[in-house]
């Protein structure tokens, strides 16, 4: 997800179907609920990512919008060398991903033998409309087994409107697996699609607006499967070196140099790091998210000093950090008195190793 990157770090990628619901506490109300929940729940379906063997790579939920097709969130099936879905009582079927939007962690599906007739596609609102405070109801395949998902429903509210992040704030509870499902009007439209939550805070979820999903939907007419997996590795660097710091006197080296992510990043996934100080020179270096950040700020990962074995460090790996500009920040530094002549050297290389998306978002059509 591109979308506001110093609050998408914070997220560990969930997703629901949210139905809104209005009126009074009362039986009315859940009797609405009730008539809701089971006009749109045959219209959402299992999704499960694969790897190449077919074993399970991870589940989510999508929902129908036409004959066939399904919205859901890009980030259920982007490593997937294969993807199946499965609506309501149904068996699995094979499915493309034809059409992605990596900016909103939005993709489009096209199951290759949908059941005829399907269910009714649910049909898309305007998400310009929601008010603060506004009902909810999520449906979605929380922590599923793949070989018996089972459909859920909780209920919340539209918590906050959180424009500037292009998100929508909802408090349903969620888990994994709930990811690509839709938010629901009263009139059962649906008015955005439940992204993520904030690892740590208790039903702190987010929603992406359903306007955003227009355009990816418009640009996927043509059923044209993407190639799968979608996303690739890549690596980028960043180091600092230096000499002829002490010994014979306390002398310090402080710098930072950032990076930006490579183009359609999708994580930042691994983080490596060598290290090589002359004794008696000492060294720390870290990462930050911010240019300039101190060792100890909340936001800083991947610190390392020369106290530190070589044969002990290792990688930090099955990371999920959302891509954005990455800092590497150093200090360098002479005891005083420490003896010896002739400066002394250093050098710091950090390895940031991404997942990118091997194609371009499919919101725009190619020139």
């Amino acid at each position: 997800m591109r979308r506001g990157a110093n609050v998408t770090r914070w997220l560990a990628y969930l997703t629901v179907i949210c139905l809104v619901v209005t009126g009074q506490p009362g039986r009315g109300r859940a009797q609405s609920l009730v008539d809701l929940v089971t006009r749109a729940t045959p219209s959402v379906a299992f999704v499960l990512s694969k790897d190449e063997n077919g074993q399970p790579l991870g589940g989510g939920t999508a929902f129908v919008i036409g004959p066939g097709v399904l919205l859901t969130a890009l980030h259920v099936v982007q490593e997937a060398n294969q993807v199946s879905v499965a609506l309501p009582g149904q068996s699995a079927v094979e499915a493309d991903v034809v059409g992605i939007d990596i900016e909103h962690d939005l993709a489009v599906l096209h199951a290759l033998a949908a059941p005829q007739p399907g269910p009714t596609p649910l049909a898309l609102g305007n998400s310009t409309g929601i008010q603060l405070g506004q009902a909810i109801a999520v449906v979605g395949y929380p922590l599923p087994s793949p070989e018996h998902p089972t459909v859920t429903v909780t209920q919340g509210i539209v918590s906050a409107l959180r424009t500037q992040q292009g998100f929508i704030q909802i408090d349903a509870s969620v888990n994994p697996g709930n990811s690509g499902g839709p938010v629901l009007a009263p009139d059962g439209r649906v008015i955005g699609v439940v992204d993520a939550s904030i690892r740590g805070a208790q039903n702190f979820n987010f929603a992406v607006p359903i306007d955003f999903a227009k355009p990816l939907l418009e640009h996927a007419r043509a059923n044209t499967p993407l190639p799968l997996p979608l996303t690739s590795s890549k690596s980028l660097t960043l180091s600092h070196s230096g000499s002829g710091i002490g010994p014979g006197e306390h002398e310090e080296r402080d710098g930072v140099s950032c990076v930006a992510p490579p183009p359609n990043a999708a994580l930042l996934t691994e983080v490596r790091v060598d290290l090589n100080v002359q004794k008696p020179l000492h060294m720390l270096a870290w990462l930050s998210w911010e240019r300039g950040a101190p060792p100890d700020y909340p936001n800083t990962f991947a610190k390392i000093n020369d106290g530190v074995p070589p044969q002990l460090i290792r990688p930090l790996t099955n990371l999920e950090f959302q891509p954005d500009t990455v800092c590497l920040n150093y200090l360098a530094f002479s005891q005083t008195g420490s003896g010896g002549s002739g400066g002394r050297t250093f050098a710091v290389t950090y390895t940031l190793v991404y997942k990118v998306f091997n194609v371009p978002s499919t919101t725009t059509t190619s020139q």
